[in-house]
C-alpha cells in the first residue's frame, strides 16, 4: 500500500524539491497555506482521503492566499502571528485531530530555522520530542548532520 505524505509548504521552489524528495516514500499532498492544510485535516477526520503515515510542515506559512475576500483567521492565527508560528498550529491542530481517529502520525519539522529554535518554540507550547514522533531537517540539506533519507525513513519506521 503506498504510503500519504502531507507537506505544508508555500514556496513553489521548495515545494518542487519536496516533491521530489518526500515523492521518493509516497504520494504526496502539497498544501500551501494553514487554511488548506485545516480542511484537509477536517476532511481526513471525516474519512475523505487516507491517513497520512508522515506530516512535513514548515514553520512560517501564510493563512491563506490573497484574494478580494480573505479567508477570516480564527483566534489562535490572530493572537500567535498569521505567518510566522504556523507551523506549530497545524501540529496543535493535527495531534487533536488525531485523538479523533486515535492515531499518532510522525511529523517532520523541514525548516530553514534551526533545529534548537524549533524545538525551544515547540516547548514553550507544551510539546517535547518523541522519538519516532517529531524530526527536523533543515531545507539547507547541506547543513544537515544527518540526511534527508535517514530522516524520513527513521520516522517512517515508527
Amino acid at each position: 500500500m503506498a504510503r500519504e505524505i502531507v507537506y505544508l509548504e508555500h514556496d513553489s521552489y521548495q515545494f518542487k524539491f519536496g516533491l521530489e524528495d518526500f515523492g521518493l516514500y509516497g504520494n504526496v499532498s502539497v498544501i500551501e497555506t494553514e487554511h488548506d492544510y485545516r480542511q484537509h485535516i477536517d476532511n481526513l477526520v471525516l474519512g475523505k482521503g487516507l491517513w497520512p503515515s508522515l506530516v512535513v510542515l514548515d514553520w512560517r506559512v501564510p493563512w491563506t492566499r490573497p484574494a478580494r475576500e480573505m479567508v477570516p483567521a480564527p483566534e489562535d492565527v490572530k493572537s500567535d502571528g498569521y505567518f510566522e508560528n504556523a507551523g506549530a498550529r497545524c501540529l496543535d491542530y493535527l495531534r487533536k485531530a488525531e485523538l479523533a481517529v486515535g492515531r499518532v502520525t510522525p511529523v517532520l519539522f523541514y525548516s530553514v530555522l534551526d533545529e534548537e529554535e524549533i524545538f525551544a518554540r515547540l516547548r514553550e507550547r507544551g510539546y517535547t520530542p518523541q522519538e519516532g514522533k517529531f524530526g527536523y531537517l533543515n531545507k539547507d540539506l547541506e547543513s544537515n548532520s544527518r540526511s534527508l533519507n535517514e530522516v524520513v525513513r527513521g520516522l517512517l519506521r515508527n
